[in-house]
């Protein structure tokens, strides 16, 4: 003990200097006025100078000290706002009376069959494309018929697309580019004889005839053997990124070589990157990348560059880390394409090694068919492409090398094809020359055979001399399939799908070859290819909208296992530039043991399985069953029913997730009353609506109306790309209406739809009652509800777009995520002329005579949805709250992803740029240093979006939050916050007092987000508690595996289902407009002199036809935005939550009109403007007056 007493006397002295240096720090620290930038724990001698009294326990939910924040209870404050919005819910929207409409009604036992849905899909995939088939093998007997006059007759007409003026092609919404359906074009390659058999022009009309009956064909063609490529309808390629003077080397080129040669074949490109000229550098990456765009999925196909070292292009080894060959797919091309543009190097300083560089090849491809038997070895397309100047030292060393070769060919048992493409310089040596001739040839030959060497048969390869881009070896690149024998088979083959290069969507090629063989012939010969190119939108509507059974979905997969379509991915649409996605479809179904399910799925015709699935980690992948399930157990069933499509590489997948309770629909005998069915097609009855322009829609305050979506239809795509006739719209109504039954389906509608019309009909009085009634009038944009099913219903009566989707909505999606909770949206430009709103919504579950519901446990039949502008949940907090008019104070609202729905900034005068999209990470830095901390409270989430290969980073908040939360006791204190979860909804009450005292100076803390894109600034660098705003980092895959390149991108879910954004168009006439006047100065202004809130006629969202949401550079909530369908209406949906715009866009956004100050009143367009003044407002409606302004 006396030992242990003068051990630690001794430290007495360092104690004591540490202490003193403490206090010296602490001094040093106080008189320093700033906040040191992004350390918190620099930060605690300021709190401490400050003073922390009272301050929570970590966890956020101890006693707070009031002093802070006036003495306010922000529980009780959060409990008066929750009263607030559920009297708005309640009154306004009407979700009481909604729900009581559902309680009313009778309900029948229905029983869904997984195994049945997935064959009824597969037979309707087989319906739309069995007849492509037919077509494309009855329309080869007229090609031969032509081509046998041509031989007799040369008839050769020649129409150069590139050649085509504007003025003769029409912009068609359904291409996606302007054409003419008056004739076809041909894309030529330079140097191409004047006798090439072409049958454009005597095509023309039999082309037209059967693109009027089918909408599916979007480009129908014709490439010969030659190059020659006729396309109809005629277009000129001036949207493309290709040059259309190139556009013949890489349009439809590996449709073409599938065809020609069905069977996979196994490529190794060698590039030589030793010494030569710039010039003959970039002829070899030009003789690469053609050799890579010929080639599809089917292929596999290995690539590095040679000279002193190997360069590999990355992500190209297997599991091993290994060179190895790999599917050619879209995903494949784009890695190679930028391989070979950014990542080979030219080494002038090394010569390539060329026994080195053919030694790795035959490597590559031993390892490929290692354990394969002789006979498949011989079946096998096996090639090496050597693409060099051929620089060899002596003869000696040439002989030496093309012995190797022969010694390489003679070990794999079978002969390897080797096309030499030799990069013509200025000058070459006969060495050159003669090298890559015998390497086209098959090596050294017999001066290379041992006495006890076996002959080996060698396949000669292509030896091609390439002297400059447009020279006529680059021509024959293309054709180097030409080696392995012929295939004489007329099948017709589907590819993957592939982005359109000339006009928008996605399409599916469905080819075939055209043979001719004459009598002195022995062997036919290949004259061409022809072919269709097919809408991905209606090759796959069906399974896209797909709807049948409420607790389960459907996804198409390619025969190999790539993903054709599925939930996760972005909806097909004809107007879309986004890149095709060939992802396996392990990405997409991340459950262990479903290798095993794929591996069923891939090799029966059909058949089903079952998963046993943890409840939590699918309800973060996909939002379905948080609106699907009756309840939620820690494990379900899921079971997967597949069925392979009839002659096509397709198979159609049904999962299903087992419920605790059978389900139940609206009884048949519901049929809705023909007085109460307004369909949303004003326009068509225009003299009975009597429609106005209200905002920038046609519109209707005399009632609702309703709008059926796409996937309330059979036949989706039909619905979608056909023009809406009145008798088209007669014959709806009354088929809707028919109490009978005995009336014909005629326009395809699913059964089911017509008890959801029925149904919601019935809140059409409660909402014209309360237009003219309800003391928010001014607040109010419109109030609507969508079904499960895709029937909407909308006060007042508007024009909807027919490609609006309403299941696909923000404010849909997030109210199915929460049942039972009002959901609210943060503010989004509204494209119906309102500028910036919110959107309140609320779940309507299936009804109960007893009028008890368990959000929990009942399922989600509707959703209501009323629309607000954004200054009026602002308003209601400074009107609930005086606190938040005090002097450095201010409150604000925050949802469940972190995203601001109000905020003092967003009504202030100097503050600039567009309302959406603001994250607390922004507006509130220093709060959200903090926040971040609090790991009960927020985390930061990774998911994974294939659509645009990127892993997002995204904030989630806990809404389970049962005390109010503020700062840490390591927090920052000049600025101190207190958050309160609103109960029964998904947002946050904040307030900030931020008081300036002589310990805090200039807030310069901030969290870093990139100024330009949305890509994060450190991808490397992933800490929960780094504070930065929501962005994403690339996902890369790896082209070998077709698996993520990082093990710990596998473990993020993917992407729900995206939102979509619905296009914009004017109106077909615009009408004397009525406009509502904009309110008086509200008594409950702020002492500052806020503002009155904005009318509704506010002029913020820019001229009419612009896209509804301003370009922003704030990040998505683990969503991707849906392309927007083509337009085949004269006006637009007027409202959704449009999605946040991704670093690639698929379609260039409009610039953000000049927007003056939200909360002033504004003067309306110019079309509404009435030279007459006091006339115009004589002739309105009492309730929706005119203002008075006077034109200019």
């Amino acid at each position: 003990f006396p030992a242990q007493l003068m051990m630690q006397l001794s430290l007495l002295p360092l104690l004591l200097l540490q202490l003193l240096l403490s206090l010296a720090c602490h001094c040093a620290s106080v008189s320093n006025d700033q906040v040191h930038f992004n350390n918190p724990h620099l930060l605690s001698p300021e709190e401490k100078a400050a003073g922390s009294a009272g301050t929570p326990p970590a966890n956020g939910t101890g006693a707070v000290n009031r002093k802070y924040f006036g003495g306010v209870d922000l529980n009780k404050e959060a409990h008066r706002l929750r009263q607030q919005l559920e009297t708005t819910a309640k009154d306004e929207l009407g979700i009481v009376a909604m729900q009581a409409i559902y309680d009313k009604q009778a309900y029948t036992p229905f029983e869904s069959n997984g195994m049945e849905d997935a064959r009824s899909l597969a037979a309707s995939l087989s319906l739309r494309l069995s007849p492509i088939k037919g077509i494309l093998k009855q329309l080869l007997r007229p090609i031969v018929l032509y081509y046998g006059l041509h031989k007799k007759q040369r008839m050769s007409p020649r129409l150069d697309c590139c050649n085509l003026a504007n003025s003769d092609l029409t912009y068609v919404p359904t291409y996606g580019a302007a054409v003419s359906r008056q004739t076809s074009c041909d894309l030529i390659p330079p140097r191409l004889g004047p006798n090439v058999f072409n049958p454009g022009r005597k095509f023309t009309k039999m082309l037209d005839q059967y693109m009027k009956y089918w909408s599916s064909i979007k480009w129908q063609y014709f490439i010969s053997a030659e190059g020659l490529h006729t396309e109809f309808p005629s277009h000129n390629f001036k949207r493309s990124r290709i040059p259309c003077s190139a556009m013949h080397r890489v349009r439809h080129r590996d449709v073409y070589v599938r065809s020609v040669h069905p069977r996979p074949m196994h490529l190794v490109l060698v590039l030589d990157s030793g010494q030569m000229s710039a010039r003959d550098f970039r002829l070899g990456l030009l003789v690469a990348r053609a050799l890579v765009d010929s080639l599809s999925e089917k292929d596999r196909l290995a690539l590095f560059a040679a000279a002193g070292t190997i360069q590999y292009p990355p992500a190209a080894s297997d599991e091993t880390g290994g060179p190895t060959m790999f599917p050619v797919t879209h995903e494949a091309k784009a890695g190679l394409a930028h391989f070979l543009d950014r990542g080979v190097r030219r080494q002038d300083k090394d010569v390539c090694n060329h026994s080195k560089a053919l030694q790795e090849a035959f490597n590559i491809i031993q390892d490929t068919f290692r354990g394969s038997s002789a006979e498949q070895l011989r079946n096998s397309s096996i090639m090496i492409a050597y693409i060099s100047k051929g620089t060899i030292t002596n003869l000696r060393a040439m002989h030496s090398i093309l012995c190797n070769v022969t010694a390489w060919q003679r070990s794999l048992a079978s002969a390897v094809v080797i096309n030499s493409y030799q990069l013509d310089g200025q000058s070459q040596s006969m060495f050159e020359k003669t090298f890559m001739s015998q390497l086209a040839a098959g090596g050294g030959g017999s001066s290379c055979e041992s006495a006890d060497s076996t002959a080996l048969e060698v396949k000669p390869g292509h030896a091609v001399v390439i002297s400059s881009e447009s020279g006529p070896g680059m021509d024959r690149v293309s054709r180097f399939y030409e080696v392995f024998p012929p295939v004489q088979e007329s099948e017709v083959q589907f590819s993957l799908p592939s982005q359109d290069l000339e006009g928008t969507g996605l399409v599916i090629s469905a080819s075939i070859p055209v043979h001719v063989k004459q009598q002195d012939e022995a062997v036919g010969r290949t004259i061409g290819v022809f072919g269709f190119d097919l809408h991905l939108a209606a090759v796959a509507d069906v399974v896209t909208y797909y709807n049948r059974d409420r607790s389960a979905y459907a996804f198409l997969v390619h025969k190999d296992g790539y993903t054709v379509m599925h939930p996760s991915l972005k909806r097909p649409v004809m107007n879309s530039r986004r890149a095709p996605v060939h992802t396996d479809i392990v990405h997409f179904e991340k459950y262990p043991n479903f290798d095993r399910i794929r591996r069923q799925i891939l090799s029966e015709p059909e058949g089903n399985d079952t998963l046993l699935v943890n409840f939590d980690s699918e309800a973060s992948i996909n939002p379905i069953l948080y609106r699907n399930a009756y309840e939620r157990p820690q494990y379900y069933k899921a079971i997967y029913h597949w069925k392979r499509v009839e002659g096509v590489p397709f198979i159609v997948v049904v999962k299903t997730m087992h419920e605790m309770h059978k389900e139940r629909q609206l009884t048949d005998s519901l049929v809705p009353s023909v007085d109460d069915l307004h369909y949303n097609r004003i326009d068509l009855y225009a003299q009975e609506e009597k429609p106005c322009v209200y905002l920038k829609q046609l519109t209707t305050f005399a009632h609702s109306t309703f709008f059926l979506s796409a996937r309330t239809f059979k036949r989706p795509f039909d619905f979608l790309v056909e023009a809406e006739r009145k008798m088209d719209v007669r014959m709806l109504i009354v088929f809707l209406s028919d109490a009978t039954g005995m009336l014909s389906n005629s326009r395809q509608i699913i059964p089911e739809v017509r008890q959801d019309v029925a149904v919601v009909n019935n809140i059409n009085k409660f909402w014209t009652d309360k237009h003219t009634k309800s003391p928010m009038r001014q607040y109010i944009v419109r109030r609507y509800i969508a079904t499960t099913s895709g029937v909407v219903r909308v006060y007042p009566g508007t024009l909807l777009h027919s490609a609006f989707d309403p299941t696909t909505r923000e404010w849909y999606l997030r109210a199915m995520q929460y049942p039972g909770r009002i959901v609210v949206t943060e503010p989004y430009l509204d494209s119906g002329g309102a500028g910036y709103i919110v959107t309140l919504s609320y779940t309507v579950l299936e009804g109960n005579a007893t009028g008890h519901h368990d959000p929990e446990r009942d399922r989600v039949v509707a959703v209501m949805g009323i629309d607000l502008t954004y200054t009026f949940l602002y308003l209601q907090l400074r009107k609930l709250f005086p606190l938040c008019t005090e002097q450095n104070m201010r409150c604000f609202l925050l949802e469940d992803t972190g995203y601001m729905v109000a905020h003092p900034g967003f009504v202030q005068p100097h503050v600039r740029g567009p309302t959406e999209g603001n994250h607390i990470t922004h507006r509130e830095p220093l709060v959200a240093h903090d926040v971040l901390r609090h790991e009960h409270f927020v985390k930061k989430v990774l998911c994974n979006s294939y659509d645009d290969r990127t892993i997002q980073r995204v904030y989630s908040l806990n809404l389970s939050l049962a005390a109010p939360l503020s700062n840490l006791e390591r927090g920052e204190h000049c600025v101190r916050y207190l958050i309160s979860q609103v109960p029964g909804t998904n947002l946050f009450l904040g307030v900030v007092n931020e008081t300036e005292t002589k310990h805090c100076g200039p807030k310069t803390a901030f969290c870093p987000c990139s100024t330009v894109d949305r890509q994060c600034l450190n991808c490397k660098r992933w800490e929960v508690t780094d504070c930065e705003c929501p962005c994403e980092c690339p996902l890369a895959m790896g082209l070998a595996s077709g698996r993520l390149r990082r093990q710990q991108d596998e473990e993020n879910p993917a992407v729900p289902d995206g939102r979509s954004a619905a296009p914009a168009c004017s109106s077909c006439w615009t009408p004397s407009c009525p406009t509502i006047r904009p309110a008086p100065p509200s008594p409950t202004a702020a002492p500052g002199g806020l503002p009155s809130p904005a009318p509704v006629w506010s002029a913020a969202s820019g001229a009419p036809g612009a896209w509804a949401k301003a370009p922003t550079t704030s990040c998505c909530r683990c969503r991707t935005p849906a392309a927007t369908a083509p337009a085949s209406r004269p006006a637009l949906a007027a409202w959704s939550a449009p999605s946040r715009p991704t670093r690639r866009l698929d379609w260039p956004p409009p610039q953000p009109p000049v927007r003056p100050h939200p909360l002033q009143p504004q003067r309306p367009p110019a079309a509404w403007i009435s030279t007459a003044g006091e006339d115009s407002a004589a002739n309105s409606t009492p309730d929706i007056a005119a203002p008075a302004v006077r034109a200019r």
